[in-house]
Formats: structure tokens, C-alpha cells, sequence
């Protein structure tokens, strides 16, 4: 049975010099992450491997590196990276933007896409 859920958009962006925030994550996804002194972060978006919804696998639909950095100008600085040196970047829609200080960037990611915490490493509650 293939997967029908609905894929979503996620947003990513600053907040003060400490945190960085995701819009549109689901539990146990991160929806923000303190950085502390590092000032910077990274996260896996991935649609590939089992869909966390129905369990079913994932036709190979991208992956993806989020990086945010807090700058030395006071701003955030965010960016994308491929996941493995040997992928292609993913065709998924993606729209760059401003809030406040911070550089925002919203990504339309496909059904049973998920959100990993790479950098610092996340402690699951």
C-alpha cells in the first residue's frame, strides 16, 4: 500500500543567538534546538529509507543537510548541503526569505520525509 500522507513544509530560521527554530516538525522531530557557545547546528531531512507513519519503504525521494550559523554580525546565517557525497540534490521547492536577524529558509518536502538533529547531538526525551 503506497504512502497517501501529505508531504508538508518546513521552516527553518533563528531565534535571539541561541536557538535555532523548525517550523512544521512532528513529535519526536526537533521543532527547536539550543546551541549554546557552538553557535550552529545541522539537521538530516531525509525521504528515503521507512515512511515513521505507515512503515512502508520509501522510494529514494531526496536527503538533505540544514546548517544554521550564527554570525559574528549578530545574524543567522543558514545553508544547504547534499547528505552523501555521491547524491543529487533533492528538486524539492525551497524559498529563501528574511525574519527579523535571522536568514529563514522553507523547504516543501515530500510524504514520510523526517527530521534528525546531526549537530549538537540531540537527546531524545
Amino acid at each position: 500500500m503506497p504512502n497517501t500522507t501529505p508531504g508538508r513544509t518546513l521552516k527553518f530560521y533563528g531565534v535571539s543567538d541561541d536557538l535555532c527554530d523548525i517550523d512544521g516538525t512532528v513529535r519526536p522531530e526537533p521543532s527547536e534546538i539550543g546551541v549554546g557557545s557552538d553557535e550552529r547546528a545541522e539537521v538530516t531531512v531525509l525521504a528515503r529509507g521507512k515512511c515513521p507513519t505507515c512503515g512502508h519503504e520509501l522510494d529514494d525521494r531526496g536527503a538533505l543537510v540544514v546548517t544554521w550559523q550564527y554570525t559574528q554580525r549578530g545574524t543567522w546565517s543558514i545553508g544547504i548541503a547534499k547528505f552523501e557525497e555521491e547524491d543529487a540534490m533533492p528538486d524539492w521547492p525551497m524559498r529563501w526569505g528574511h525574519r527579523g536577524y535571522s536568514t529563514t529558509l522553507e523547504i516543501d518536502v515530500p510524504p514520510g520525509t523526517v527530521v534528525r538533529q546531526l549537530y549538537p547531538v540531540w537527546e531524545e526525551d
